[in-house]
């Protein structure tokens, strides 16, 4: 199953455009995109990874503002729509244009449990993950519950882990002392 966007590339423009997807869950992730035209219409200048700005040496204390706010934004419509995200990876996050940030993949969205505000984790996924919050690194089987802000904590992670790996001022920091 595909998880994450899939982009289509115009050899005439050399712009970008989003391919639409099957996935039960792509109508709202891409709703959470919160943008003022349909996404599906919209000619992109340039689609990159998270992966790639940090391979790039290109994410500084301006790019982490950014894309904390535009995630905050984004959970904050997935949170109301009642679904939240499980954990980031940095391949989870696209950059368009250059300065939008945005998660795309729809296997680490789950419902919220309304009655006690907690997602309900039916995938495996990685332990070793540097990107984990505490409660799901604790777990130890699967299905299993964790509430449904953690993924605040694992984009803390990610930001923290980018501005290390792009700027020499962080590399001998700790996580606390950076913050």
């Amino acid at each position: 199953m595909i998880s994450h966007f899939h982009f289509i590339k115009s050899n005439d423009t050399g712009t970008f455009k989003i391919q639409k997807n099957i996935h039960n869950l792509f109508d709202l992730l891409l709703k959470s995109f919160m943008f003022d035209d349909n996404p599906l219409e919209r000619n992109f200048i340039s689609i990159l990874s998270l992966v790639d700005i940090i391979k790039d040496k290109n994410f500084s204390i301006i790019s982490a503002n950014k894309m904390l706010s535009d995630l905050y934004l984004q959970i904050d419509f997935l949170h109301s729509s009642g679904y939240s995200i499980s954990y980031f990876q940095p391949n989870d996050i696209t950059i368009f244009d250059n300065n939008i940030f945005r998660f795309t993949n729809f296997e680490k969205l789950y419902p919220i449990d309304k009655s006690n505000q907690t997602i309900y984790i039916t995938d495996t996924y990685d332990l070793t993950s540097s990107f984990l919050s505490p409660e799901m690194k604790i777990n130890s089987s699967i299905p299993s519950s964790i509430h449904y802000s953690c993924c605040y904590y694992s984009i803390a992670l990610i930001v923290l882990f980018s501005l290390k790996n792009c700027n020499s001022q962080f590399n001998n920091l700790s996580n606390l002392q950076i913050m």
